[in-house]
């Protein structure tokens, strides 16, 4: 619906962080259970029950995103329409300005366009913020 000329290119790699016991309830659904209370005290930074912690998750997003960088040099343009994780993480690793992870979140339906630098630098330029919806 937003970019219906683009081709699509599923990239399993760039997928949200793997939850575990918590996919799919939200924060009141969790409320009270101890597992959910520790992985909230330690900054939702450790690992989810079953799933993945944030270092493991930022490392294969990152990882994924560099593939499809590399092969994709040539391109004059990439749209991606991923979670809002997914956006942190990436653009923590090689967003400039530089910032820390939380402080890349976008609201649902929003995004960054981004100027890349990617042969000599590996760096993702913030030009803009956008919100794709109405």
């Amino acid at each position: 619906l937003l970019f219906p000329s683009a081709r699509q290119i599923c990239v399993p790699g760039l997928a949200e962080m793997n939850f575990g016991i918590f996919e799919g309830k939200n924060c009141q659904e969790l409320s009270g259970r101890k597992e959910y209370q520790d992985w909230v005290d330690g900054g939702c930074c450790g690992r989810c029950p079953g799933g993945e912690d944030k270092e493991t998750f930022c490392r294969r997003v990152t990882h994924s995103f560099m593939t499809l960088m590399e092969k994709s040099i040539l391109l004059p343009e990439i749209t991606m329409v991923v979670h809002g994780g997914t956006i942190m993480a990436v653009l923590e690793a090689f967003g400039r300005p530089a910032r820390s992870y939380h402080d890349w979140h976008c609201p649902c339906g929003h995004g960054f366009r981004l100027t890349a630098e990617w042969e000599k630098e590996h760096c993702l330029y913030w030009k803009e913020d956008v919100c794709y919806v109405k």
